[in-house]
């Protein structure tokens, strides 16, 4: 949808101001009409409309008169955002269900663009189920949106989510199919195959949802929704080698850290558990903090995997980053006690380890780890002061 009215176009007459006197509202959205019938460009006068329906509707209280308003404007410009959201709003506040559906479909009659007509099919859908309570006719205009748009991301979700709520997925899947009989340019192809691939899943068609999926990931290569509907398939099977692999190929063509970050931890998980490979699992999950130090996931999995200084030093460096993130005390007692550990035992970097140590104490002075571990290390660097603080 558009919003098609320039700023400040127009002018309009001028709005009373004045404190001494009475303001006179209703006068003045009137000569904003006059002024709008004798404009000669549509988007002077659609500024004066829209300028006069919020008189009529703030200030004079006239809603009535505000959505004739509005009205005029989708008159000539039907996909005008502000004028089909000012109709909207006054319709459902006052309940004019029949008068808003047919206004939504003269709206649908004189447009052309299938994203604009699935635009409006989406709002239809809204006040079908929210307001009036008509799940059925609700999922018929939201296949409609899709049916237009099938790219549409919001009519694809919305739709499936009424589809699971109703039991209509294979509906669902009837209506997808029939597009793609006729869907020809690569990409969209692609998507629809993906989200057929994922529907297939969830009806417990793995045969279909992996002829789609795989379908879809030769038209691209790299579609994120067929990889992860693919990694899916595989979990669900036991598939540990295919889903080794297309971890590591999600992991290198992600372009968001956040995936790049789930597929390399995920990968480190299937390497420890079900290769029983620690070295291949920590250079995933080293892998995983080199994009994101503060994740959890990737420093517990290094912690359980590593096996190299290089490995301990990646880990320490997470830790440290993931201290200074702020975390909730007792998350941070155990960052900074799992830090200590690991400069005292595996780095010999002692100072260190006297410093996260008394890191922890600061969230948890009893923890007994803590101070096991410093009574030795404060001993060896005579730090004699700091010692009796803590016996």
């Amino acid at each position: 949808m558009k919003d098609s009215d320039a700023d400040g176009a127009g002018g309009g007459a001028p709005e009373p101001t004045s404190e001494s006197e009475e303001r006179d509202w209703v006068a003045h959205a009137e000569s904003l009409e006059r002024e709008a019938t004798l404009a000669d460009r549509i988007p002077a006068r659609n500024a004066l409309l829209l300028e006069g329906a919020r008189v009529w509707e703030d200030h004079a209280g006239e809603p009535a008169r505000a959505l004739r308003a509005y009205e005029r404007i989708l008159g000539v410009d039907p996909v005008n955002a502000r004028a089909l959201e000012g109709a909207e709003r006054i319709m459902r506040q006052e309940e004019l269900w029949e008068a808003l559906t047919e206004l939504y479909l003269q709206i649908v009659s004189n447009t052309e663009d299938p994203k604009d007509k699935a635009a409006l099919y989406l709002r239809m859908a809204k006040v079908y189920e929210e307001d009036r309570g008509n799940v059925p006719d609700a999922f018929l205009l939201l296949r409609m949106a899709f049916e237009e748009d099938p790219g549409n991301d919001e009519a694809a979700l919305e739709l499936e989510r009424l589809a699971r709520r109703t039991g209509k997925l294979n509906e669902l899947l009837s209506t997808a199919n029939a597009l793609l009989s006729h869907t020809k340019e690569p990409a969209a192809k692609a998507d629809l195959l993906a989200r057929l691939g994922r529907w297939y899943l969830e009806v417990c068609h793995p045969e279909y949802a992996d002829g789609c999926l795989n379908q879809a990931l030769q038209l691209r290569p790299n579609h994120s929704g067929a990889l992860a509907s693919l990694a899916a398939l595989y979990r669900s099977q036991s598939q540990w080698q295919p889903l080794g692999q297309l971890l590591h190929h999600m992991a290198s063509v992600a372009t968001d850290g956040e995936a790049k970050t789930a597929a390399l931890v995920e990968l480190g998980e299937l390497c420890e558990r079900q290769f029983d490979d620690d070295a291949s699992a920590s250079a995933s999950f080293r892998g995983a903090l080199e994009v994101d130090p503060l994740s959890r996931g990737a420093s517990a999995g290094l912690g359980r995997t590593a096996q190299t200084v290089d490995d301990w030093r990646a880990l320490a460096m997470a830790l440290h980053q993931q201290s200074l993130a702020g975390p909730e005390p007792e998350e941070a007692v155990g960052i900074d006690r799992a830090l200590g550990e690991l400069c005292a035992h595996k780095l010999g970097e002692k100072e260190a380890a006297i410093e996260a140590f008394q890191a922890v104490l600061v969230n948890a002075p009893e923890d007994a780890r803590a101070l096991r571990e410093l009574d030795p290390l404060l001993t060896e660097a005579a730090r004699w002061k700091e010692l009796a603080e803590i016996l």
